[in-house]
């Protein structure tokens, strides 16, 4: 496993790119999705991914806590982040035993918290 490789799975375009930007410069290989079934999809075809990182709204009625369940069902095992600007999506964060990030959140934070999961600290 890639000890620095991210899935970033996110629908607004503008925050998509802004992350992958920052975890770019910061000497993560990004990977993106912007829905559901692309990181699905991704995540079955590059299993050494160490961080997913997914939004808990994707649209059109896609959730992040789908993908996780489904990555879950598949076997997959790596660290997940979950990011929302909705305070709600913290309990389905404890729910499934994976860390919440909210939303906005500064390069800093974005950084500390993805290199915790990459080094298997959450």
């Amino acid at each position: 496993m890639l000890a620095n490789r991210v899935l970033l799975v996110e629908d607004d375009a503008d925050t998509r790119e802004l992350t992958a930007l920052l975890l770019d410069h910061a000497g993560y290989e990004v990977i993106v999705a912007a829905d559901l079934a692309t990181g699905i999809a991704i995540s079955r075809q590059q299993p050494d991914i160490s961080v997913l990182m997914a939004d808990m709204y994707l649209g059109r009625g896609q959730t992040g806590t789908s993908l996780i369940r489904t990555l879950r069902d598949d076997g997959l095992r790596m660290p997940i982040v979950l990011t929302s600007a909705n305070s709600e999506a913290f309990a389905e964060a404890r729910e499934l035993n994976v860390t919440f990030l909210p939303k906005p959140y500064g390069r800093q934070t974005l950084l500390s918290v993805v290199a915790k999961a990459s080094a298997g600290e959450l």
